[in-house]
């Protein structure tokens, strides 16, 4: 990732290859989502997260389903899973809302390469 300087936070973006892949319009189905998730594979994982979280044309948003997948990912050093995680922690959607969750996936996400950080 490239730094990013933004309104006095510095933010990580992604470079221009993993920008094309986010527009990448020929995602999964569900189901391959699913059992790439449940076989470990921390891509499938991510994509999974998102899909329950926005919703798609496939499923409804369902923000617990969207936590879960986001937790297991940040549990395996997903910089980008644990700032979602803690985020979803600090507003409470899709889990209890808990600040010290919060800030321990935030640490974690800026101690793995960070995916933000406030200066």
């Amino acid at each position: 990732p490239c730094n990013v300087f933004l309104f006095g936070e510095q933010m990580w973006r992604p470079y221009q290859d993993e920008l094309l892949f986010l527009g990448d319009t020929d995602e999964p189905s569900l189901d391959n989502l699913i059992a790439g998730a449940e076989d470990d594979d921390e891509k499938s994982m991510m994509l999974l997260a998102m899909a329950y979280l926005d919703g798609n044309e496939e499923t409804d948003p369902n923000p617990e389903k969207a936590f879960y997948w986001f937790e297991k990912a940040a549990e395996k050093d997903n910089a980008e899973a644990q700032f979602n995680a803690g985020l979803l922690c600090a507003k409470g959607h899709g889990t209890k809302r808990d600040f010290e969750k919060a800030a321990y996936w935030m640490k974690k996400a800026t101690e793995n390469g960070g995916f933000f950080i406030i200066t």
